[in-house]
């Protein structure tokens, strides 16, 4: 028995220093696109107002991707216009976080042709040596090279995805060399799009890049006619990886603004035996 006590004492102590979880509320505000119109006179225009359908779609699918983190005691309301209400029970800081994260990435995904001669014309368009082709837009790839060492590669990438979120049927993060890496299939108009994208190029030569969040992942050269199914590379981590899958799964058509994040001071819940005595 005296051989315990040390054992239990310190599981107490364990026990007892453990964080406080709280209830925590969150204010979103959904954010439409701004008028991007490439013949629109000005590209500042005022956001146009979202739908009460797309106001409860939006809620819908913060409520799945909850429930995808196994918060089934949540509650999401949609407020006012274009605010939404999430209440979950019993976070700690760090779970907050990742909730945090999960509610406002919008993984917009959009897979887009890069221009057959951007080896010799994006470098020219980003020094404003050359005028930027029609219909394409200017982005950066950030890499590492062989050495592990930041590469920056300038894009001219086709304004108008050909894949989007909307295509994906399945997102499924991978593991062990594959680790940051996710596999995504396609529906039947996905895939079709795809094959008819693919059999365009130039296999071998021409590459598609794939964007995340308007954020280019990568732009691997096409080396044969793409079908249903597809690899995403570019994340950093397993867990990375997971948080995308079940965003893409349930992707945002607007992005969510956080305007409000309430919490209760949290303290640290100390071993009764070592408070100082009154």
């Amino acid at each position: 028995m005296k051989r315990l006590l040390p054992f239990l004492s310190c599981f107490l102590s364990f026990a007892y220093a453990q964080v406080e979880r709280v209830d925590t509320q969150y204010t979103l505000r959904v954010q439409p696109h701004a008028n991007t119109d490439e013949n629109a006179a000005d590209e500042n225009t005022e956001r146009p107002p979202i739908t009460a359908r797309e106001h409860k779609q939006a809620a819908f699918i913060l409520q799945k991707r909850l429930r995808a983190l196994r918060l089934s005691k949540s509650e999401v309301t949609p407020q006012d216009e274009d605010l939404i209400h999430v209440s979950i029970p019993g976070l700690s800081p760090e779970e907050a976080e990742s909730v945090k994260h999960a509610l406002t990435t919008p993984a917009q995904l959009g897979l887009k042709r890069v221009h057959p001669d951007n080896r010799q014309l994006a470098d020219k368009v980003a020094d404003k040596e050359a005028p930027l082709p029609a219909g394409y837009e200017l982005k950066v790839l950030h890499d590492l090279d062989q050495d592990g060492r930041p590469t920056t590669e300038n894009l001219l990438v086709r304004k108008k995805a050909d894949i989007t979120g909307s295509d994906i049927k399945e997102a499924q993060e991978l593991y062990g060399p594959y680790e940051g890496q996710l596999d995504v299939t396609l529906n039947e108009d996905g895939a079709q799009e795809m094959r008819q994208v693919t059999q365009a190029m130039q296999l071998g030569h021409d590459r598609l890049a794939i964007l995340l969040d308007d954020e280019v992942l990568s732009a691997p050269v096409v080396q044969a006619v793409l079908g249903e199914k597809f690899q995403i590379t570019g994340m950093g981590s397993v867990e990375e990886a997971q948080k995308f899958a079940l965003a893409l799964k349930n992707p945002l058509k607007y992005p969510l603004i956080l305007i409000e994040e309430k919490r209760p001071p949290t303290h640290i819940l100390q071993d009764p035996g070592k408070q100082a005595a009154p």
